[in-house]
């Protein structure tokens, strides 16, 4: 019981007595059960790392902004490593990974359909992150990006 002055302390302690003398539980709250328990644990688990994934989404929005680089949308924004290889998503990494992420320059961010779109250019016409970044550039002046690629 927390303190909260002595006069109540004893009055407590006078109950807790009275309570064990009598033959009755002395304990006030309720025992939890095993899945009462692992309820509270997981949603105290689940709300911590709703609480990571927030901070690290702002993270990455300050990082990289909240557009997609090719065409300016900001529908279901994902990050693609420049050279193709597979990797985690940044909810998934470890704090280390991820602050290598947020201080490298190896990732950039994509609308789904522009990262669909470089996934099958890297997949199937076998074209690397330096081929196809000046491409982009081309596109930009013909007026078929609308964010500018290059500042």
């Amino acid at each position: 019981m927390p303190y909260k002055g002595s006069n109540k302390q004893k009055d407590y302690q006078r109950k807790w007595y009275q309570r064990k003398k009598a033959g009755l539980p002395t304990r006030t709250t309720k025992l939890l059960t095993n899945e009462e328990r692992l309820q509270r644990r997981r949603k105290s688990s689940n709300s911590s790392s709703k609480k990571i994934r927030k901070i690290r989404k702002i993270k990455i929005q300050h990082k990289f902004g909240k557009k997609c680089v090719i065409c300016s949308d900001d529908y279901y924004l994902q990050l693609h490593r420049k050279d193709g290889t597979l990797h985690r998503s940044p909810t998934s990494m470890t704090n280390v990974q991820f602050e290598e992420l947020i201080n490298g320059d190896d990732y950039i961010q994509f609308c789904f359909n522009c990262h669909k779109a470089i996934h099958w250019l890297m997949k199937y016409l076998k074209m690397t992150w330096e081929e196809i970044e000046p491409k982009l550039w081309i596109l930009e002046v013909a007026g078929v990006i609308k964010n500018k690629y290059h500042s």
